[in-house]
């Protein structure tokens, strides 16, 4: 088997208590940051697939499994929707970890555009 005994990846995960962060720095300037603290529900298929919801953006993409590994997931998801525009857009590389029944996420990326610098990231433990 790939997945220890007992830990079955797809179905549909999620949290409440998720930290969304947005760290923005236009040229020298400061940081800005905006945390909260938001829902987020991810549902994976048999298939690999990827979909969700949360503080108001819709997740489509897939989650691979690393050869190495049996308990940590990287999965290629792209954001759309979200009540902060700064979410909106792909993540590469989330990074996905069973532990003890939960998966733990943290999905994060960085953009410079008109030489604005935006840092998102979404982390949390999600349960089925």
């Amino acid at each position: 088997g790939t997945t220890p005994q007992g830990f079955v990846l797809p179905g549909t995960w999620g949290a409440n208590g998720v930290e969304w962060t947005a760290t923005t720095r236009q040229g020298s300037n400061p940081d800005q940051t905006i945390a909260g603290a938001h829902s987020l529900s991810l549902t994976i298929s048999t298939s690999n697939g990827v979909t969700g919801s949360g503080f108001g953006c819709a997740f489509t993409g897939s989650v691979a499994q690393p050869a190495a590994s049996k308990l940590e997931f990287v999965a290629s998801l792209q954001a759309a929707g979200c009540t902060n525009p700064a979410f909106d857009g792909a993540y590469a590389n989330a990074r996905l970890q069973a532990n003890d029944g939960a998966l733990e996420i943290e999905v994060e990326r960085e953009v410079e555009a008109k030489g604005m610098k935006t840092k998102v990231r979404i982390e949390g433990t999600l349960r089925k």
